[in-house]
């Protein structure tokens, strides 16, 4: 259970295995007759539970779903109400049943849990359950209920036949010596189990929640020929790409695309850089082909961008000028409705589909072409040599730079420290997960600067663009002179920044940290 279970989760349940052949009424009657002074009610209710893609609240040991009229975070596969982490109205939700925005929840603790959990994904229905469920509730000569218990008869609509039953144990604050007794009854009858069954139930039904990454383990070994590893990771994203096309097609959040267009990035960069792999005019092939693939979603991509920094962008302008801007995001949302619809039509289209069906089958080509210089060197010496290279590369034109530098040498460099990035993440199973991990995390702040840096041009050539081809008011364009004057203050600044970062990057440290990476290679 992670940190966040264990401080907010109330342990106070425990669960029980029904007897053999005894059906709810019957466990019922049982409790009755050595607990007269019970009540008992039942109740049939289906319960969504929403995760965003990948499951990370699952996977986080924590789950949502909605009961009644309520949103309720509570410990993965707990249904018992008292053992609720946060809980939220879904009345105002208006989500159709199917899609909700972080943005959505009121705010709250619920939405504080659950936002650094899914980051920019959207929360999904990602099963619904059908619960029956029978209250037990034992009273005493106060008529107040000192212990309750709940059998469970649990279906999941997405394999309604079978079901999981288990009754779960709720003592009450106050009253420990009728819990207590209540226990001892069910130890006569009844098994205990460790945790909710939902878990065992999903996994022995093929119902399970799978794990998403787009930052694959591909558990190569350092023999591996170079062209059977590159072959295993190009169609492993290439899977990690298709996995995401049905989210884009449906814009359930921006997090599909842009995790499609990192996996076919990743793989342009693997055939750019490990060399010599392929027969030259299948890896020309395919580079053209996903190339295509790549710049088709081009405009969708920076549109999102651009509205995900709405808010932040319009903090930026003094108050009277925020009124300005908002014309214009509104253009740009008109402009990525219509943009979506396109992506949509182009991803269901059958030229699509043959062009991803073309580079599987090239691939299917490669893997038994003739040999070429790299293709049966083993992974580790070739994929450590472009590391080493692309380590000198980026250092060497990283001191290069000045504050006064052109600003396309700096989108040069952002480039080059994206490929080296793609480089110890896709080989990070050959290398010390410590020193990777090390390595990984110095390139990621100069990356974040420099990232920060080229979405600012991108922006301000947008912005400009919009002035020029747009009839608009004098507040609107007031509000856009402002921004961009902004923003190229910011990159100035940004400038000293990345030299400052660069240096860091490429100090004593650093460096003794990518030589661990290669001397480990050269002593294999």
């Amino acid at each position: 259970m992670t940190l966040l279970a264990q401080s907010l989760a109330k342990p106070v349940v425990s669960y029980w295995q029904l007897p053999g052949r005894k059906n709810p009424q019957s466990v019922v009657r049982l409790i009755k007759k050595q607990f007269p002074n019970v009540c008992h009610s039942q109740a049939t209710q289906s319960i969504p539970l929403y995760d965003a893609f990948g499951w990370p609240l699952w996977f986080d040991n924590v789950m949502l779903y909605q009961y009644d009229s309520q949103l309720i975070l509570a410990p993965k596969g707990c249904f018992a109400y008292e053992s609720l982490i946060a809980s939220c109205t879904a009345n105002n939700l208006n989500n159709n049943g199917q899609v909700l925005e972080i943005n959505q929840l009121p705010s709250g603790i619920l939405k504080n849990k659950v936002k650094p959990l899914i980051k920019l994904r959207a929360l999904q229905q990602m099963a619904t359950l059908t619960c029956d469920s029978h209250t037990i509730k034992m009273i005493n000569s106060d008529q107040k209920t000192v212990c309750k218990a709940i059998i469970y008869i649990l279906s999941d609509q997405r394999n309604g036949a079978t079901t999981i039953e288990y009754l779960e144990l709720q003592p009450l604050r106050g009253f420990n010596e009728e819990a207590e007794q209540f226990t001892q009854f069910l130890e006569q009858h009844f098994t205990t189990i460790a945790e909710p069954p939902l878990v065992d139930y999903w996994d022995k039904h093929r119902l399970a929640p799978q794990p998403y990454s787009i930052k694959p383990h591909f558990a190569i070994q350092p023999e591996t020929s170079t062209r059977e590893a590159v072959l295993n990771m190009v169609n492993t994203m290439l899977a990690l790409a298709q996995q995401n096309e049905q989210g884009v097609i449906d814009d359930i959040d921006t997090e599909y695309l842009h995790d499609y267009r990192v996996a076919i990035r990743k793989i342009r960069s693997l055939l750019s850089l490990i060399k010599q792999v392929f027969p030259k005019a299948e890896t020309k092939q395919l580079k053209q082909q996903l190339k295509t693939l790549a710049q088709k979603t081009n405009l969708l991509r920076d549109l999102d961008v651009y509205l995900l920094a709405k808010d932040e962008l319009k903090v930026q302008l003094p108050t009277q000028l925020q009124p300005g801007l908002d014309k214009l995001f509104q253009t740009f949302a008109d402009l990525r409705k219509a943009e979506c619809k396109n992506i949509v039509q182009h991803l269901q289209n059958k030229t699509y589909q043959d062009t991803f069906a073309t580079i599987k089958n090239t691939l299917k080509t490669c893997k038994k072409a003739a040999k070429t210089k790299n293709s049966h060197k083993p992974i580790i010496k070739v994929a450590i040599q472009e590391v080493h290279n692309k380590y000198q590369l980026v250092c060497h034109n990283g001191s290069l730079l000045t504050a006064t530098t052109d600003d396309e040498a700096f989108h040069d460099l952002r480039l080059e420290c994206k490929k080296l990035r793609y480089l110890l993440e896709l080989f990070a199973d050959l290398m010390d997960t410590a020193t990777n991990k090390q390595a990984v995390s110095s390139l990621k702040k100069l990356q974040d600067k420099l990232g920060h840096f080229n979405d600012l041009s991108v922006q301000q050539e947008k912005l400009l663009s919009y002035l020029d081809g747009n009839n608009i008011d004098s507040l609107e364009a007031a509000a856009i002179g402002g921004l961009v004057s902004v923003m190229h203050q910011q990159q100035a600044s940004l400038k000293t920044e990345i030299i400052s970062q660069l240096n860091d990057f490429c100090s004593f440290s650093t460096h003794n940290k990518f030589s661990q990476l290669f001397q480990k290679v050269s002593q294999q």
